[in-house]
């Protein structure tokens, strides 16, 4: 994520499209461990919104959206997972260290 770990103290290192769902990823050529598709998000003990805490929540939501496909008998595309990433990023982007640049993963 090109921070030094001294500057990622309280951070941790978060995949915008979870690991849980690699193989889907990769279906579309998209490299999740890109850090293109990384962010820190913070890490504090008893924070509610700190990553360990929300990444149940957050990899539900993917869930809830590659079901919403299935349900339908498709499969998302390359453009429809990049969107969605977007939305996630910008849903959960308050808990990320902000990024020098704004992040648009469907360009």
């Amino acid at each position: 994520i090109g921070v030094v770990s001294e500057q990622a103290k309280g951070w941790d290192a978060h995949h915008v499209m979870p690991q849980k769902y690699v193989r889907e990823f990769e279906s579309f050529g998209i490299d999740i461990s890109n850090s293109q598709y990384m962010v820190l998000w913070k890490q504090v003990t008893g924070d509610p919104n700190s990553h360990r805490k929300l990444a149940k929540t957050y990899n539900d939501e993917w869930k809830v959206w590659f079901d919403e496909f299935k349900l339908r008998g498709a499969s998302p595309s390359k453009a429809e997972a990049l969107s969605q990433a977007q939305k996630m990023f910008t849903k959960y982007e308050s808990y990320y260290r902000s990024p020098a640049v704004k992040v648009d993963f469907t360009k």
